[in-house]
């Protein structure tokens, strides 16, 4: 059995029984009232973007400004909510969904803080981490291999990594893939690979049509509704 094939029989985030594609709330754990909504709509899994900073892992998507309490994003600025640690994320969640980690940052402690809480927790099978830094992904899956890896495609740089088989590690479970870089051929290879596909982040009904008839195994949204409308 080869390395790929092992990785398939780990445990991994449930899928939804009796549904074919894979409901994920994109962000619904960075902030409360976004998570109480998506528990609300019965989704598959929370999203969350975690940072390590001042030796607490934090959820947001936004980068922070040292200990100001501001967030920005491009243009975007505004004033920093509560951050949600990522210990109270996984108890106010349960098992009511699994929690799709995304990592954020370069800071080399990020892999282990994240790998130590979520056994705290006794989370593992409830947790997958996915993430666009590789390097951290692979100090993730290391660190405690019964965690899921999802490598995380955002840019045709990615993609050419992945075809010259350079970066993406022996146990990867899948690929979190942005929407714009997937056609049917390229789905089709990452299945021919023993890799589940997560499209992200698809806020359009016709698109996220077009990509389950593709076979994507699970599709990120901001919209709930549109979650709830996938086969």
């Amino acid at each position: 059995m080869d390395a790929r094939n092992e990785a398939a029989d780990q445990p991994h985030l449930p899928a939804p029984v009796a549904r074919r594609v894979i409901r994920c709330a994109h962000r619904a754990g960075n902030e409360v009232h976004l998570l109480q909504h998506a528990l609300s709509a019965n989704v598959d899994w929370i999203e969350v973007d975690i940072w390590y900073a001042h030796g607490r892992l934090h959820a947001r998507h936004e980068r922070a400004l040292w200990r100001l309490p501001i967030l920005y994003d491009r243009w975007r600025v505004r004033l920093r909510p509560r951050l949600l640690p990522l210990a109270e994320l996984l108890r106010i969640v349960g098992r009511r969904a699994g929690i799709f980690i995304d990592l954020k940052g370069l800071h080399p402690r990020l892999p282990a803080a994240i790998v130590r809480v979520v056994r705290e927790a006794d989370a593992i099978e409830r947790v997958a981490v996915c993430g666009q830094n590789w390097e951290l992904l692979d100090e993730v899956g290391r660190l405690e291999p019964r965690i899921p890896l999802y490598y995380s495609f955002g840019n045709a740089q990615h993609t050419a990594l992945y075809r010259a088989r350079d970066a993406l590690g022996s146990r990867a479970t899948g690929v979190s893939v942005a929407r714009w870089l997937l056609d049917e051929k390229t789905v089709a290879r990452f299945h021919a690979d023993g890799l589940r596909v997560i499209a992200w982040t698809v806020n359009d009904v016709d698109e996220a049509a077009r990509l389950t008839g593709w076979g994507v195994d699970g599709i990120t949204s901001d919209r709930l509704d549109l979650l709830d409308s996938l086969p």
